[in-house]
């Protein structure tokens, strides 16, 4: 307004000696006044409006920061982090990581070294389907159904290797466990003549550390092939919740098959001769987990409880989600209440 007026009144001037030449001067006189006016009002109202303007636009700047938002008005990753602030869990150690962006959402003593049980078996089937043809298939020998647990597995009954696979990770299976680590250690040892079940098993557990090493699993350490307790004071198989996340992150990336069944509730495998094995997941609160594209539990005594997932939060979106040293009980829902933070961090990070 100030600018318009201004120009108005240079206009006035230059025509004052030509189109209004003959008016009366105190036309001129007046009009010159009006503009004077209006000059003064315009003045006073920009002087008085500036600082309420700038106030506001500082109470938006408290708001809405740089570092609050992108520039399309999504939260940065530190701040929807916030949702995982008032998580409490049991577990001692976790860890949260995107997958896709590798970047770390939570985590709460993940490098601290545990005890890691039965999650152990994700390297065990890792390894085994790596070391074993793709077609091959699997026969049970008595000296596998030596560890502690029942599978109900039957000696001279073969297996395909991914009914084995599957049918070891969703239940559990230390015997499956063990008869994968036989055949799997067979083939390693090909270069002797013969070898015994326990050359076997232990050129398989040899190989199972060499596959930490080449993933750069530098705080894991496999001691057998389901992570049972060696002895009350040795573990079957030591890690961290980040070097768990990592192995989940592989294996998600090289051979995802290998975990298809243990996002099931239940499910029924068959071996060569067509007996018929029911199974059901020993993760019991699948259905509590919207997503749920892979799951592992273990618990030993050292080790309490321990919960391995990778939820999907949006399509071709995997979290590893990782509890280590919970109760039978709380890993689960630790691990839920985590999965739910994750979906929340989505939501805000990517509406």
């Amino acid at each position: 307004m100030y600018g318009f007026l201004k120009q108005l009144q240079k206009r006035y001037r230059a025509r004052a000696h030509s189109r209004w030449r003959g008016v009366p001067m105190t036309t001129h006189l007046a009009f010159i006044g009006v503009l004077s006016v209006l000059l003064i009002a315009t003045i006073s109202v920009t002087a008085f409006s500036t600082p309420h303007n700038q106030e506001s636009k500082e109470e938006v700047a408290a708001v809405i920061t740089p570092e609050a938002t992108t520039t399309d008005s999504r939260l940065t990753s530190d701040h929807a982090k916030t949702v995982f602030n008032d998580i409490a869990i049991t577990g001692e150690s976790a860890i949260v990581v995107d997958l896709i962006s590798g970047e770390v959402l939570f985590e709460r003593n993940a490098d601290t070294i545990r005890p890691l049980a039965s999650v152990t078996k994700l390297m065990t089937a890792l390894v085994a389907s790596e070391r074993l043809p793709k077609e091959a298939h699997v026969a049970i020998t008595q000296a596998d159904l030596l560890p502690d647990g029942e599978s109900m597995l039957v000696p001279g009954d073969r297996w395909s290797l991914m009914e084995l696979l599957s049918f070891t990770l969703i239940t559990s299976s230390n015997d499956g466990a063990r008869v994968l680590a036989n055949a799997a250690g067979a083939v390693i040892n090909t270069e002797h003549a013969t070898s015994t079940d326990t050359e076997n098993v232990e050129s398989f557990v040899e190989a199972m550390n060499d596959k930490a090493r080449l993933l750069n699993l530098a705080n894991s350490t496999f001691r057998n092939d389901s992570g049972l307790d060696i002895s009350p004071s040795i573990s079957g198989a030591d890690g961290t919740a980040r070097d768990v996340a990592m192995l989940l992150g592989h294996i998600v990336s090289m051979n995802p098959s290998i975990l298809e069944a243990t996002s099931k509730p239940t499910d029924t495998f068959a071996s060569d001769s067509g007996r018929a094995y029911a199974a059901d997941n020993t993760n019991t609160e699948i259905a509590h987990i919207p997503g749920l594209f892979a799951s592992k539990t273990g618990y030993t005594d050292l080790a309490g409880g321990n919960l391995a997932v990778v939820v999907n939060m949006d399509v071709n979106r995997p979290v590893a989600i990782v509890v280590l040293g919970s109760t039978p009980t709380a890993r689960f829902a630790d691990t839920e209440a985590l999965s739910e933070a994750s979906r929340a961090y989505f939501r805000l990070r990517y509406p």
